[in-house]
């Protein structure tokens, strides 16, 4: 049995080299870690371009991903709680810019769409929309999954 799905609305970015640590932030009775990222570095593009993430996306079950980049996901009729991922893919230069989620999902479900995008966690970069800050990946893992 899976996770509780936890909700939250981010960003998922390119994490550019020489970032500094941030303030830290107190979110739901936790204290996280952010980083410094400057306005300039904020959008740098992913390394795969913005068709291949759509493809890649479109390979994981009940997974749907419009041509826009519109998207959604949602889990299996036998997990309980269910979960489900709504968002948008954003390029820049035909390669990818953003992921924007909004939703819940798991633990396990976070894992499939990394695995899919074929990324590496120290490579990214979370934005936390609603508190305009940048987190780690292992410091959202910590905040959003336990």
């Amino acid at each position: 049995m899976e996770g509780h799905p936890t909700s939250f609305h981010i960003a998922i970015h390119a994490r550019p080299a020489g970032l500094s640590a941030g303030a830290p932030v107190v979110l739901r009775d936790a204290t996280l870690r952010t980083l410094d990222v400057p306005e300039e570095l904020r959008f740098t593009p992913w390394h795969i371009s913005f068709e291949s993430a759509c493809e890649r996306l479109n390979h994981l079950p009940r997974m749907f991903v419009e041509p826009d980049g519109a998207l959604v996901w949602v889990s299996t009729d036998d997990v309980h709680p269910r979960w489900q991922l709504d968002g948008n893919l954003w390029d820049r230069e035909s390669r990818l810019l953003e992921l924007e989620l909004k939703g819940q999902c798991t633990a396990r479900a976070w894992e499939d769409l990394l695995d899919a995008l074929q990324c590496d966690p120290l490579r990214l970069m979370i934005r936390l929309v609603r508190h305009g800050v940048f987190v780690e990946d292992a410091e959202f893992r910590r905040w959003a999954f336990g």
